[in-house]
């Protein structure tokens, strides 16, 4: 029978103790004695055989809950619960909790591991980066039609109500003096959805001399509503019939692409 009476460890001096585990019985029987003091019992099962008298608090506990209610049945004669005492129902170890929600406290660096798929972050919460950087300048060609630079790069957002923040800078320069050219986002490349750039005008125009550098930067904000691989390219337009370079000067152009919460 697994059970620990204060009664049978009195008169011990203070003294280390190595505790092994608690071992839990399949059945225990009640009322073959009295129970006179504070107790516990562990056992997945109870059993009355005879009267029971309960004069201190008797607990009739498990070890932890795996999910079984803990039972109290009789024989096939009459018995009686009697004295001033209780009787109560506990589980030794605490039950674990399935769910965080509602708790508080601080995560420390002795927790480790990694957050699956499952999790649902708070809105505005950045749950994922990708980048690309280019530092070799190069001529888009003649022509006044949007044309793809090498600033692109695809991301893969993790839920279809994820917003999709695209930031970039780049340096452009054109080769004729008194012309100008515009850059802006683009879903897919220069032949998909449009989605602006720094104003006026999806672009800052510039006027100057001939291949004079001027900066392009903007932060753009796409509702893709997908969880396919979609892609964001950086496109280039002129003014004029004229050449357009980019990372003039051997200047660093850089798009970075975030899904964000919503």
């Amino acid at each position: 029978m697994a059970f620990l009476k204060s009664s049978q460890i009195t008169g011990l001096s203070a003294k280390d103790i190595d505790v092994k585990g608690f071992t839990q019985a399949d059945s225990i029987n009640l009322g073959d004695r009295a129970y006179t003091e504070h107790e516990v019992l562990l056992a997945d099962a109870y059993k009355i055989v005879g009267n029971v008298t309960v004069s201190d608090d008797l607990i009739l506990s498990k070890l932890s809950d795996d999910g079984d209610d803990i039972t109290i049945t009789g024989d096939t004669t009459t018995r009686t619960i009697t004295g001033s005492g209780s009787i109560q129902g506990a589980t030794l170890a605490q039950t674990p909790n399935a769910s965080l929600t509602s708790m508080t406290g601080e995560l420390s660096n002795a927790v480790t591991g990694t957050l699956g798929t499952g999790i649902t972050f708070p809105t505005g919460h950045i749950i994922q980066t990708v980048y690309y950087t280019d530092t070799t300048e190069t001529n888009t060609g003649a022509g006044t039609g949007w044309k793809n630079t090498s600033l692109a790069v695809a991301i893969t957002p993790t839920a279809t109500s994820s917003l999709i923040m695209i930031t970039y800078s780049i340096v452009i320069s054109v080769n004729t003096t008194g012309y100008s050219a515009i850059t802006s986002v683009f879903r897919g490349d220069v032949t998909g959805v449009n989605l602006g750039g720094p104003a006026p005008d999806y672009g800052t125009a510039f006027h100057g001399t001939s291949h004079l550098p001027a900066p392009h930067a903007a932060v753009v904000i796409d509702t893709p509503s997908t969880t396919s691989a979609t892609t964001y390219t950086i496109g280039v337009r002129e003014s004029a019939d004229n050449q357009t370079y980019y990372c003039s000067n051997s200047s660093r152009a850089t798009i970075v692409v975030q899904e964000i919460a919503g």
